[in-house]
């Protein structure tokens, strides 16, 4: 399948190029949008792209497959706050 282009595609590059020589480990990228426009598409394609394979782990989360997930972001949290809630989350 072929990829279509979206606005996104040159903010993630920018924040990825932003982070170029330090590990984006323990980086937290929130992406909020409406449903079924290619977000998750878009940075799978820019996680392919622009960094090195291996150099990265990423965590799908899915409020739909899974509504008690959303727990985890009640009231306002750190990135650190939302690692920690999601690591004990079981999968």
């Amino acid at each position: 399948m072929n990829y279509l282009k979206r606005e996104i595609d040159s903010i993630l590059k920018e924040w990825i190029e932003k982070r170029r020589g330090e590990s984006i480990v323990n980086k937290v990228l929130l992406i909020m949008g409406l449903r079924q426009v290619g977000k998750t598409e878009s940075i799978r394609n820019a996680l392919d792209r622009f960094v090195p394979e291996g150099a990265y782990n990423r965590i799908d989360i899915d409020f739909e497959r899974d509504p008690s997930l959303s727990d985890a972001f009640d009231g306002f949290l750190s990135p650190k706050d939302v690692l920690q809630k999601i690591s004990i989350v079981p999968a």
